[in-house]
Order: structure tokens, then C-alpha cells, then sequence
């Protein structure tokens, strides 16, 4: 067998194999038979307008057509995309087509571009490979398109309601009405700009479940960096509970955190790193360890990357939305591949986007809340800073001859006393990496204890005197200089600041309001119609130092006991006694109350 030379046919030899790849079967127009597979791609197929390159069956009845270059024609393939719709709407010779055909391709070998005939405003994309034949006969089935679905969503908010109507804040319900605004104008990637702490994963999990929901998206992957990253997404859908809906979002929709290369065919949402997916595209185990960090911490980079190749078990149309979260880091240079991969809408989450970030997304920002912005609306708190400089950290200190010195082996972490031979300066910079000194760590411990009236100024007690030193309010109320993680500091809700556990392992903390501003602010004027979020009836309780009401559904989400989600359980002992000491509550009001999850 002779083999191609000229350009074109090159580029069909590669566009065979890329079809084959897919699971189409390649015949030529000598030798059709429809029944040797589920999809069949004839070569030179005759129609009114002259051969077509290559004409696409999927059980047996024609659906779509493919347009192939020479790969020097890649920089304007775009041109001939009339010429591909010319043969879509012609005449089919030995068949019979009762419609134009709705899958057109114009491809060279190296670049696929793909147009779906019945999208809203159809246009081309830029597709890794070809779909698969399951792939097309899916789509057939479906009464609209993804696209066409999306433009049919409902509004977020169409009744104009407050966000915390909706369990959201309003940079949420901006982010979210923007990204689904920018979905309908088929802009295939979006930017998330949230500052840390304003609840981007709740706005990305928020989103995930609309798409699912109201736009029949087949499958959703959720992009990290780290393993950490993974676990905290994985916990916060677990949690996650619709406002339109009792059930809890894993209930609804299948949750896969992926650990190995099994992807399960039922997951609508998959939590991963791109370092796993990479390793699943190169069909490669991955070592859990290069999980820890994100590769954008590596201090080595491959010289050249290994290219991502067609993996049949994961195809580019797997997934329909990718939510990257930290899109700043990680999605570059080798990395990019996954992402190239897949045929997919990409929205980006990040606090500190950059310039690279700004070009992925093509400057499409559906929300820009700076941290600026969420320390005016209080949802986070300023970071000014107050200094504490000693003598020694400015002008450094010596070590006089003859003077006993205790020195200390980094490794064993040995100590050793030596008498020092002669006078040895030392400067700030050393300080706590070569030269600790004890007396100067409590020196300035104790002068942010005796400063906390002057570094809080506007923090008065409810006696109208400023605050007493923090020390003696501690060791008053705990007992010691330490407390439990599963407590709140009589310091915290004196100054207005509640630590909040969402249940997902993650802790929210609201320095000057009331924790409820955050989370239930409709149930001010009606507890009885409160979000099972609420924990109004904690705060009034801190607030007034009384016992808590009887549970309902507030104790699930406070930092004052932590439980597991599957086990109803009673407050831990050490909990008891903090809480009592803390709200002047008697133990009692709190052994004999079980702590539930709300329903």
C-alpha cells in the first residue's frame, strides 16, 4: 500500500486515526456498512454539491459532516465553514437525510472546530478531538441543546428579595446572576474575583447546583490544586442544602472526590486535582503525596511536557462545566493541557487574580469584590496592623565573655550549656532563627495584653468601661491560659466577635456584627420562618448570657460543640464546663440537652 504524500491527504490519515480514536468506524464509499458500528464515518460520500470529506452515521441515519485541510490551513480554517454547511444542507446520495445535517466539522489533523447546527446563534468552538458516536446519539435525543437550556434559566432572583433571603450575601447573588448572564451570552469562560473569606466555594456549589438542576448539565468537575483544597470542597457539598429543596446537595446529586483513576460513570459532580486529572488523561497512577502541594510550588519543571493524548474513558465532552478553584496558580504552562482537553465552559474562582489570570478568562469578570470592598460590607475584617517593637528586635543584643549560654542541636533538638569565650554581637534579623530569647517573647506578650484597650479603642464592656486586659478575663473564665478548640472565648463575644463552624470543618469568623448577619437576617422578624441556618437563638444567648431555647436548628452550625453529621451526639465534658464558665450557664441546662442535626 502506497502511503499519502500530498498535504490533504496527511491530513486525513490523522483525521482517521483521531476518528478512530473517538469510536467511529472509517469506511470508504465502496464498502459502507452501517451495521459495523454505532457511528460510521464515510470518506468521499457523494451528495447534490459534489464529495463531501467525510459524512457521519450514527445507527445508521447521517448526522453531521466533516470538512477536512491540509494542517497549513489551521491560521483560516475558520473560512471555510461556509463550504462545510453547503454540504450539511445538501442532498445525500443512497440515503435519505430529512434534515440538514447538525454536526459540522472542519478539521486539518491538528485543530478540530465543531458547530452544533441547533444552538441559539450557532458558532464554532475549538474541540480537542472528535465526539464519540455515543456522544452525537445523546445529543440527538435531547429536545434543546446545553446551550439552548441555558438561555432558558430562571432568574436567581426575580422577586427582588434580599440575598440573605436566598442564604446568600449579596456579592454571591451578584457573582452568581453575572456568571449565569455571561453563560447565555455563550461566553465559554468566566472569572469569579472574591475576596478570601466572602464564600467562593459556597457561590461555585450555589451555581453547580442551578446548572444542574434548571440546565440539565451532564456532568460538572470541580478543579483544585491541593489535596486540602479537594477534602474541603468534597465536605462543603456534603453540607450544602438548597434553599428549593430539604435534601442535602449529596442526596441529589452524586458526589465523587476522586483517589484514584476510577471515574464513576453516575457522578454529576467530580472534585480533583488537575494533578490527578493529568495522571488520568496519561492513563498514569499518580503518588498521593504530590497531592500536598500545588504544582505551582514545584521548584522543578519538566523540560518539555509529556503532551495529554485521547483517553477513550474520559473524552473531551466528559464534562460540561469546570469550576477552577484558585485559577491564579496551577493552570499553566504543562498544566493548561487539562484543561484544553476537555470541551467545556470554564468559570475561574480567585482571590488575587493577576494578568495571566485576567488573559485565560478573556477578561470576562462576572464579579469583582475586592478585600477592600468586603471589610466595607463587613464580611471581613481590616488588617491593620499594630506594631510591637522591643530593644532588642530593633538594635539587636550581645552576648557578653564568660556568660553561660544555652545552645540547642536543630536536628535532635539537644541541649547543651557552653560558656561563651568572648563577646558576641547579635542582630534583630537573628532573633527567633539563631538567638531566642525568652525574655524578649514574653515582653512583647505581655504588652499586647496590657495594650488591648488602646489597639481595640472603639470596644467598650457593657458596663461602659473599656475592656479589662485579656489575660485576666482568660484565665478567669477557662481557668487556664488555653482553651478548646470547641469553644468561644468570653473575649470573642464581648467584643463582638463570633466563631462560627459550618459543619464542613472550616470555621467563619465575624468580627463587630452579630454572626446572624451573616447567615439569617430574615429571622429578625421571624424566627419561626427561619433557613434551618439559623443561629439567632446562640447569639441571643451569648448576648444575654441566658440558656439557650430548646433545640431546633440552630445547634448544628455553631463553633460551641462539634459533631459528625450521621451521629447525634451530647456535648463533650470539656465542652460543658467552657461553656458554663464562659455564659455563667449551669451545667445542667447543658448535659440534659442532646445536640442534633436540623432535618
Amino acid at each position: 500500500m502506497i502511503p499519502n504524500q500530498n498535504p490533504e491527504q496527511l491530513a486525513r490519515d490523522k483525521i482517521d486515526a483521531q476518528l478512530t480514536a473517538a469510536g467511529w468506524v472509517v469506511q470508504p464509499k465502496k464498502k459502507i456498512d452501517f451495521s459495523a458500528g454505532l457511528g460510521v464515518a464515510v470518506r468521499e460520500y457523494q451528495t447534490s454539491v459534489g464529495p463531501a470529506d467525510y459524512i457521519l452515521f450514527v445507527e445508521g441515519k447521517p448526522v453531521g459532516v466533516i470538512e477536512a485541510k491540509p494542517e497549513t490551513a489551521g491560521h483560516h480554517i475558520t473560512t471555510v465553514e461556509s463550504q462545510t454547511e453547503g454540504y450539511a444542507n445538501a442532498q445525500l446520495k443512497w440515503v435519505k437525510a430529512s434534515e440538514p445535517l447538525r454536526f459540522l466539522y472542519e478539521a486539518t489533523g491538528v485543530i478540530t472546530r465543531f458547530t452544533d447546527a441547533r444552538d441559539p446563534k450557532p458558532r464554532s468552538r475549538e474541540v480537542f478531538s472528535f465526539h464519540r458516536p455515543e456522544t452525537l446519539r445523546e445529543w440527538l435525543g435531547q429536545s434543546a441543546t446545553l446551550r439552548a437550556r441555558l438561555q432558558g434559566m430562571p432568574l436567581l432572583n426575580p422577586d427582588k428579595m434580599p440575598a440573605s433571603a436566598l442564604r446568600l450575601r449579596d456579592c454571591q447573588e451578584v457573582a452568581i446572576s453575572n456568571l449565569e448572564a455571561s453563560f447565555k451570552a455563550d461566553k465559554p469562560r468566566a472569572l469569579i474575583q472574591m475576596a478570601t473569606g466572602a464564600g467562593k466555594t459556597y457561590t461555585a456549589i450555589t451555581a453547580i447546583y442551578r446548572l444542574l438542576k434548571y440546565a440539565g448539565a451532564k456532568r460538572v468537575l470541580f478543579l483544585v490544586d491541593t489535596k486540602n483544597l479537594g477534602e474541603q470542597a468534597e465536605q462543603e457539598m456534603m453540607s450544602y442544602l438548597p434553599i428549593d429543596d430539604p435534601r442535602k446537595f449529596t442526596e441529589l446529586y452524586p458526589v465523587q472526590r476522586l483517589k484514584s483513576s476510577y471515574v464513576a460513570k453516575d457522578s454529576l459532580v467530580c472534585v480533583s486535582t488537575i494533578q490527578r486529572m493529568y495522571s488520568i488523561l496519561k492513563g498514569e497512577e499518580l503518588d498521593e503525596t504530590l497531592e500536598e502541594h500545588s504544582p505551582a510550588e514545584q521548584l522543578t519543571q519538566p523540560k518539555k511536557p509529556m503532551p495529554v493524548a485521547y483517553n477513550p474513558a474520559i473524552p473531551p465532552e466528559f464534562f460540561d462545566f469546570i469550576f477552577i478553584d484558585e485559577c491564579h496558580r496551577s493552570i499553566y504552562n504543562l498544566w493548561q493541557q487539562v484543561l484544553d482537553y476537555f470541551d467545556a465552559s470554564l468559570i475561574g474562582l480567585t482571590a488575587t487574580p493577576d494578568n495571566r489570570t485576567y488573559g485565560f478568562f478573556k477578561k470576562n469578570v462576572v464579579s469583582d469584590y475586592s478585600h477592600e470592598k468586603a471589610v466595607a460590607d463587613g464580611v471581613n475584617v481590616g488588617n491593620e496592623v499594630y506594631l510591637i517593637e522591643t530593644a532588642v528586635t530593633k538594635q539587636g543584643g550581645q552576648l557578653k565573655a564568660e556568660q553561660q549560654v544555652e545552645r540547642r542541636e536543630r536536628l535532635t533538638r539537644r541541649k547543651r550549656w557552653e560558656q561563651q569565650d568572648e563577646d558576641e554581637a547579635y542582630s534583630g534579623k537573628q532573633l527567633d532563627r539563631d538567638i531566642i530569647s525568652p525574655d524578649q517573647i514574653r515582653t512583647v506578650i505581655r504588652t499586647f495584653r496590657d495594650r488591648l484597650p488602646e489597639i481595640f479603642p472603639d470596644r467598650i464592656e457593657p458596663n461602659g468601661h473599656p475592656p479589662a486586659p485579656l489575660g485576666l478575663r482568660w484565665r478567669k473564665a477557662f481557668g487556664s491560659k488555653r482553651t478548646t478548640s470547641n469553644s468561644v472565648s468570653p473575649a470573642s463575644s464581648r467584643y463582638g466577635y463570633v466563631s462560627v463552624n459550618l459543619g464542613f470543618g472550616r470555621t467563619l469568623g465575624h468580627s463587630g456584627l452579630c454572626v446572624c448577619n451573616m447567615l439569617c437576617e430574615q429571622c429578625f422578624s421571624n424566627h419561626a420562618n427561619c433557613s434551618p441556618l439559623c443561629v439567632i437563638p446562640v447569639c441571643q444567648a451569648i448576648k444575654s448570657r441566658t440558656p439557650p431555647p430548646e433545640p431546633r436548628s440552630w445547634s448544628c452550625h455553631t463553633s460551641l460543640v462539634r459533631f459528625t453529621a450521621k451521629e447525634p451526639r451530647v456535648p463533650k465534658r470539656n465542652s460543658v464546663g467552657v461553656l458554663s464558665a464562659a455564659f455563667g450557664f449551669p451545667k445542667s441546662a447543658w448535659a440534659t440537652r442532646p445536640i442534633v442535626p436540623a432535618s
